[in-house]
């Protein structure tokens, strides 16, 4: 009776763990699904004028059309990192690359304040981070 019981415990404890796995990849998923959309909609919205004007009024079409395009690529990047796609090493070296344009520095130093609020897990922060490191550190080496 002992060993069917310790059994039973085991295959419980196995089917507890796997539920949790299992809604952990649900959540992984739908942030998925949802990043993706945001990747349209940046898309859909950086192809016409207007529409950029609206997201960045302060901006020239043409520099609203550029900002969301690298609002874009960060969005890639910190989804590849967010679901374990990239390292944060490669999300590093990609970043300092990314910042060497001043139009994506001008992108980064216009929507850092939004990208920080609107992080909203350790990966989404430590994204932030990192881009925030690769802006300051060509900002410093520009300057010396």
């Amino acid at each position: 009776m002992k060993t069917s019981t310790v059994i039973g415990l085991a295959g419980l404890g196995i089917g507890v763990v796997h539920i949790a796995l299992a809604e952990r990849r649900h959540r992984q998923m739908r942030r998925v699904a949802v990043m993706a959309q945001h990747a349209d909609l940046l898309r859909d919205i950086a192809s016409d004028d207007v529409l950029a004007s609206v997201v960045w009024p302060e901006t020239e079409p043409e520099v609203a059309t550029q900002y969301l395009l690298a609002n874009r690529q960060l969005a890639f990047w910190g989804m590849g990192l967010a679901v374990g796609h990239f390292s944060a090493s490669v999300i590093q070296d990609s970043l300092k690359a990314f910042m060497e344009p001043a139009i994506n520095r001008g992108f980064w130093e216009n929507a850092r304040e939004r990208r920080i609020r609107a992080a909203q897990t350790t990966r989404d922060h430590l994204f932030n981070v990192l881009a925030d490191a690769a802006y300051w550190e060509h900002e410093k080496s520009s300057a010396l």
